[in-house]
């Protein structure tokens, strides 16, 4: 028998069945004020607590009494309105899935099966900021979603998002929308599950709308399509150790610039080296995750350190950019 699940609304916990060496009967009294219909499993009739009824000319039958009958374990799940129905055979396990929880502005995205999720995933709903950790990690670098650019003088980076979510076979996709200035930002985000010491996504954004950016001396400045935001305030306390472009690592500063402007080239990949520096050792005692952005073409890389001796501070920002306003991109992050 193939394991599945069935979610159910209401307290009836009653599904439309059919199955092999299952029979259902005539008409036999009523229950409730609906036609009760007998049920007889390989020849021999069973009687649970429940009977089964006939309702607006469907078949409702008691999803644990009949799933017992055929040799089936059943769990029911009340705070997420599930009936797991599972065979011998499979080991008393459901499949893993994916769980999405909202608490206040924090989306929280975990993954696992039955009671044990672990979490791998965050997205900030005011600020599109998402941060995602392999096994055996913490919190540490985040990528922020919207583009950030340079409008009048002024740089927007993030801004309020919504979000919707499913299931496409084993991905987890969120559909996340903002509005940034004038412009209109969407993103599609591909979540695959978790592979021994990494987990990765794809990103797919559409921006719509009218911008006057700016000029700015750093052309890459001008419009960033994504960015990586983490911490790094001295030798011994950071989230990222080091920055990356293509196959060469760039150390990063305390301040200012992390590529200098005459040396900016273009590349496809960049990210931010994590690993255990004396604040995870004082805090979770595991190390920040290394994430790396695979973009579909090259782009200009470069960054910028703030001075800052607040490890809670996101001091540092690590982007793809451009001179001129793009309108789609994609690319994979991979955090290991």
């Amino acid at each position: 028998m193939k394991k599945k699940w069935w979610f159910l609304f209401g307290t009836a916990v009653i599904i439309l069945v059919f199955s092999m060496g299952t029979v259902f009967g005539s008409t036999f009294g009523f229950f409730e004020g609906y036609p009760i219909v007998k049920i007889f499993v390989d020849g021999k009739e069973v009687v649970g607590d429940v009977p089964a009824v006939i309702l607006e000319g469907r078949t409702m039958v008691p999803v644990r009494f009949v799933s017992e009958e055929l040799g089936a374990k059943v769990e029911w799940d009340g705070d997420a309105y599930a009936v797991y129905i599972y065979s011998e055979e499979s080991a008393g396990k459901p499949d893993k899935t994916w769980s999405v929880t909202q608490k206040g502005n924090d989306v929280q995205i975990a993954y696992g099966q039955g009671e044990h999720f672990s979490q791998y995933a965050s997205l900030d709903l005011n600020s599109s900021f998402f941060r995602i950790i392999p096994p055996n990690h913490t919190w540490g670098t985040s990528i922020v979603l919207l583009p950030s650019f340079w409008e009048w003088g002024y740089k927007h980076q993030g801004a309020p998002v919504t979000y919707e979510y499913r299931l496409d076979k084993n991905d987890l996709i969120l559909s996340i929308e903002g509005q940034i200035s004038n412009l209109t930002a969407e993103v599609e985000l591909r979540i695959s599950p978790p592979v021994d010491d990494s987990i990765s996504a794809v990103a797919s954004v559409n921006v719509s709308g009218d911008v006057k950016l700016d000029e700015r001396p750093v052309q890459s400045e001008v419009f960033q399509l994504l960015m990586l935001s983490s911490m790094r305030i001295s030798d011994k306390q950071w989230d990222a150790e080091t920055a990356v472009i293509g196959s060469q690592k760039v150390p990063i500063p305390d301040s200012e610039w992390i590529v200098k402007p005459s040396e900016l080239r273009k590349d496809s990949k960049f990210g931010l080296i994590g690993g255990k520096s004396s604040w995870q050792a004082e805090h979770a005692n595991l190390p920040a995750p290394s994430i790396e952005i695979h973009l579909e073409e090259p782009f200009k890389i470069t960054g910028w350190v703030t001075k800052s001796e607040d490890p809670n501070d996101d001091n540092i920002g690590f982007w793809a950019g451009s001179g001129e306003f793009i309108n789609d991109w994609s690319y994979t992050i991979v955090a290991r």
